[in-house]
């Protein structure tokens, strides 16, 4: 019964988010996906695994999630494969990987991590202040660099206009 629930709800989300295959296909995978973990019990195993594994399960996750949105996202399922193929330079789209993507990929991987957590951990413990300003300025510093990125982009109506 959980199966056939989870089915009928997800199918029903693509249906409600726009009446086109793409939308569908994404409810369903999100449907394979939920009902395999189900199925498999991993919630209540994942308890037990070590580091290593639960990192994996984690990675796989997002990785599902990103493709995931690439699918909502993309107009058709032939655009959205296209997606994924630039997405992992299947195409030859080197130029794609600038140092500009590299740079935060990487800085979005080192502030993701546990380790970033202690060292910030051990410099609040010594130096509160600063710490507190450099969360700050931080913050403030991604802000902008965000901001910049979306407004260097071009016009991107929200998706919801389509609709």
């Amino acid at each position: 019964r959980l199966v056939f629930n989870l089915f009928v709800v997800w199918t029903l989300t693509g249906l409600w988010h726009g009446a086109s295959w793409h939308f569908v296909a994404w409810g369903v995978m999100y449907f394979l996906l939920l009902a395999m973990e189900k199925l498999a019990g991993i919630p209540e195993k994942i308890k037990g695994w070590g580091p290593p594994a639960r990192l994996g399960y984690r990675v796989f996750t997002m990785f599902m999630v990103m493709m995931g949105w690439v699918v909502f996202r993309a107009p058709d399922m032939g655009k959205a494969v296209d997606y994924m193929k630039n997405m992992f330079l299947l195409r030859g789209y080197e130029n794609y990987v600038t140092w500009r993507y590299v740079c935060f990929l990487l800085l979005g991987v080192a502030l993701s991590t546990p380790v970033f957590n202690v060292l910030s951990g051990a410099l609040w413990a010594r130096h509160r202040k600063m710490a507190l300003a450099l969360g700050s300025v931080g913050c403030a510093a991604l802000f902008f660099m965000a901001e910049a990125g979306v407004l260097s982009g071009g016009y991107s109506p929200f998706i919801y206009f389509n609709f």
